[in-house]
């Protein structure tokens, strides 16, 4: 069913890539994303003679075409479709707009989703245009809620989001091994459908310094699930400074908790990808106690830059972190964090070893060209092909 790329001997396989709902580009570029998210594109499209058309949730983009040149196309869906303040209706709509966009996405070969959030466009699309479909977790949905235990009905819903998406999907690309297995354990989905492609790193501009201060930097999603309340009280009461990068629903919760005359803890907002390799450099400790994570990429990116990275003994961080090998695990009730800060300190031979270690283990595992190789060949492996 599949087969007609080989036939047709196309100068270049034609992608359609399916933004996260309510994502889009004008999103990566106020959250500073965009240069990293849409480089891998750049490169495939440049090196493997590979043409993309992004579906995205813009409003209006007015400089979609400075992507022309990278053989990518921008399909803005709200640049297209009336936008409805009424989050129901908006979200009851996306599943009607693959049956009125399909003749823009007609020349595509393959569909790809960038998150399973979305991913019923890809899944209707892939029945409208006949197409292989692969399906991206970054993080696994269904899992994430089951750890918050607050909702009945999104749980309800991603459970049956997930079943349905993997089933129906010809590749699923995730990016840990304990994804995998949950998705095999829960959905009954052969091992074979499934494939790890771990975060990429530019480990170029990521590159160590070794700084040694008293410094220490969080960069990421101000949420909940992120233990950020638990991260001020860990800083209170010591001779350590934080700096919080990053935006998010818990920012006023979080600066009501700081105070106004506090001088170790500073929130800055959000920052630019390109220049978080400097930023990170100044600081010696990195933190990240979520709840849970994916395969965090501020964990992989302040590693790669040889900081002292402290995470929780959770899902997503102990996957990365070894303890006292490339970095330390806390106990969930924080009880060895006396000991860490002990370590930390004192034993600074150790200190070198280990961000050594960390610097090494996002260089072996965490390349960008492991990650073209991984995409291009999944291409080639849904449309049967050797190359393109």
């Amino acid at each position: 069913m599949f087969s007609s790329y080989s036939k047709n001997k196309k100068k270049k396989l034609n992608v359609g890539l399916i933004f996260s709902y309510n994502s889009s580009l004008d999103l990566w570029k106020k959250n500073g994303s965009i240069s990293r998210e849409i480089k891998p594109y750049i490169l495939l499209s440049k090196n493997c003679k590979i043409k993309y058309k992004f579906l995205t949730y813009d409003k209006l983009l007015k400089k979609k075409n400075i992507f022309k040149k990278h053989f990518i196309d921008i399909f803005p869906v709200y640049s297209k479709f009336k936008y409805f303040n009424n989050k129901i209706i908006r979200f009851l709509l996306s599943f009607i707009y693959p049956f009125f966009i399909k003749k823009y996405f007609k020349d595509i070969d393959v569909i790809k989703t960038n998150q399973m959030w979305g991913s019923w466009v890809g899944v209707i699309l892939k029945f409208l245009l006949k197409k292989p479909l692969i399906i991206r977790c970054g993080y696994e949905i269904y899992r994430n809620e089951l750890i918050l235990n607050k909702n009945i009905t999104k749980k309800i819903f991603y459970k049956y989001l997930s079943k349905l998406t993997y089933f129906y999907a010809d590749q699923i690309l995730v990016t840990t091994t304990s994804i995998r297995n949950f998705i095999i354990n829960n959905f009954n989905i052969s091992k074979s459908k499934i494939l790890i492609q771990k975060n990429w790193i530019d480990t170029n501009k990521f590159k160590p310094s070794f700084s040694n201060n008293n410094l220490c930097i969080y960069v990421g999603r101000l949420s909940e699930e992120k233990n950020l309340i638990d991260l001020l009280n860990i800083i209170k009461g010591t001779k350590l400074k934080l700096n919080i990068y990053g935006e998010g629903p818990q920012k006023k919760y979080l600066q009501e908790n700081i105070g106004l005359n506090n001088k170790q803890i500073y929130m800055h907002g959000t920052i630019q990808n390109d220049k978080l390799p400097s930023v990170m450099r100044k600081h010696k400790i990195f933190f990240l106690i979520s709840k849970y994570e994916g395969q965090p990429k501020s964990l992989l990116e302040a590693m790669s830059c040889g900081l002292i990275v402290i995470g929780k003994n959770s899902l997503g961080i102990k996957d990365i972190i070894r303890h006292k090998k490339n970095g330390y695990l806390l106990k969930s009730d924080y009880s060895n964090l006396k000991e860490i800060s002990n370590l930390i300190f004192c034993k600074k031979k150790n200190n070198l070893k280990l961000r050594n270690q960390a610097r090494k283990y996002v260089l072996k595992n965490h390349s960008l060209h492991k990650f073209l190789k991984i995409e291009n060949n999944v291409y080639k492996k849904v449309l049967n092909v050797n190359n393109f």
